[in-house]
């Protein structure tokens, strides 16, 4: 009975032994990622519809959603976005997208060299890193704006924006805020 007890106790600890020991994940902040309307300052939340009603064209700034970025944790963070999808157009011509850090490193965009699901800075691009407890694009540098009137029988244009953190890696961390720009004539 000992013998069996004693081979017990060393197959346990040679178990024990030869486990991979795996160090703690680093803990990412969830919930740091927030995005405003500049210049009112007011958040613009995850499954938010912004609505705008100007006159077709880019000459019309009532239709420009501008926007920033803030963070709210104690480390950096890199901010990515992307088109998820477009609604009561066929194709992204209507679109001015302009993004970046400041206003003038940033990247305006228009028509088709947007595409959806491409993430946005772009590689080459100068990449919009928050510091921490930061804001990032309070200047105008983030603005979405649509030129395109409905094509017919739909009474809206939408375009969902995803605004996302990443990280070293490149994977997408922390939380998501995803909205809605919606133009209605």
């Amino acid at each position: 009975m000992k013998k069996l007890i004693m081979v017990l106790l060393v197959g346990f600890a040679l178990i024990g032994c030869s486990k991979d020991e795996v160090g703690t994940p680093a803990v990412t902040d969830t919930n740091t990622l927030k995005v405003f309307n500049y210049p009112s300052n007011s958040e613009i939340l995850d499954g938010s519809i912004i609505l705008f009603s100007g006159s077709t064209g880019l000459v019309d700034p009532t239709n420009a959603l501008k926007f920033y970025f803030k963070n709210t944790s104690s480390s950096e963070m890199k901010v990515r976005m992307r088109l998820v999808s477009i609604t009561g157009v066929p194709n992204t011509n209507g679109i001015s997208f302009c993004y970046g850090p400041n206003v003038n490193d940033g990247v305006c965009l228009q028509g088709s060299a947007l595409t959806i699901g491409t993430l946005y800075p772009r590689n080459n691009d100068a990449q919009i890193i928050i510091p921490a407890n930061g804001t990032s694009g309070t200047g105008g540098a983030n603005k979405f704006q649509n030129s395109s009137a409905p094509v017919s029988p739909a009474t809206a244009v939408s375009y969902v924006i995803e605004a996302f953190q990443q990280d070293v890696n490149g994977n997408e961390v922390g939380n998501k805020v995803r909205f809605t720009y919606r133009y209605q004539q």
